[in-house]
């Protein structure tokens, strides 16, 4: 195999991408490969894994890998359309796509195993949960078309864009905007920059990755047509101001129990409470962190 390119890897150190695998050779010709498909792989150290494909197809890429080692990606061939898949032990699974939908990409994976991606004729930001299949389409921001799921943490959130258009001058005008989504509900993140920031002219265009401290990665535009990487990093973080990282902010966890975590100054005592109900006292470490002793239940909105 020969083009190999490693998109994401896990706490293990397991990668995982993509590499040509020779399919036919010119057995005239010095043994050359002459037909190649792209397919998924994984790589535990420098030793590559084929992943395969969905049956029937010839072409596969992986794009993210959890903790268990599960991986998602997409499969297609040239008489089947392009379709998500999940990989667990090294066996494919058709994740399938919307109601009527020509295609679906999987994207992103958490621990817990929820997948991420998109699907649809005009693309919308879908989601696996549960491994529950068809996925569950996630909302639009106002005047929103197209969207894309891209990231998830092990809290839930998701991160990726929507297209959104806008009439100027009686013109219709398209921009993608960065966009975070609680449960199905969608938050356009350029919504919280500054003002100056804004006043410079730049816009976040997309969300690309978010961690279990709510910290997102993407990519950003300003009216001089450059392209920047962002980080967006929760105001009390900056500030060292006592804040509940995990669950993020406006989460809804889908699980009963949840450890609590978050930032503050270290050293610092703090009282945590849940719904104005306290739940224990912490002390914030010399990094700056904390985590409250015992799990509470959070299961949906707080």
């Amino acid at each position: 195999s020969w083009l190999v390119g490693a998109v994401a890897c896990n706490d293990a150190g397991t990668a995982v991408g993509s590499s040509d695998i020779c399919v036919m050779v010119d057995p005239f010709y010095t043994y050359e490969c002459v037909t190649a498909h792209t397919h998924a792989t994984m790589w535990n150290g420098s030793t590559p894994i084929d992943l395969g494909t969905l049956p029937g197809r010839d072409y596969s890429y992986a794009r993210s890998i959890n903790s268990a080692g599960a991986v998602v990606g997409y499969s297609y061939g040239a008489t089947y359309g392009i379709h998500a898949t999940l990989w667990t032990g090294g066996t494919p699974a058709d994740l399938g796509t919307l109601s009527g939908a020509s295609y679906s990409y999987a994207i992103g994976i958490n621990n817990m195993g929820t997948v991420v991606g998109e699907s649809g004729g005009s693309p919308s930001a879908i989601v696996w949960r549960n491994g529950v299949t068809p996925p569950t389409k996630l909302g639009v921001l106002s005047n929103g078309a197209d969207s894309s799921a891209q990231g998830i943490n092990n809290t839930g959130t998701i991160v990726g864009y929507t297209n959104v258009y806008t009439y100027v001058s009686g013109s219709l005008r398209f921009s993608y905007h960065a966009t975070m989504w609680n449960d199905t509900t969608p938050t356009d993140l350029n919504t919280v920059l500054d003002a100056a920031t804004v006043s410079a002219g730049w816009v976040l265009e997309g969300a690309t990755g978010i961690n279990d401290n709510g910290w997102i990665v993407g990519y950003a535009v300003n009216g001089l047509g450059q392209t920047h990487a962002f980080l967006l990093v929760p105001s009390c973080q900056v500030t060292a101001s006592p804040c509940i990282t995990n669950p993020s902010d406006g989460a809804s966890p889908q699980s009963q129990f949840v450890a609590l975590s978050g930032t503050g100054t270290a050293g610092d005592t703090l009282n945590v409470l849940v719904n104005g109900a306290p739940v224990g006292q912490v002390t914030v470490d010399m990094e700056g962190n904390w985590e409250a002793l015992e799990q509470v239940s959070l299961f949906g909105a707080h």
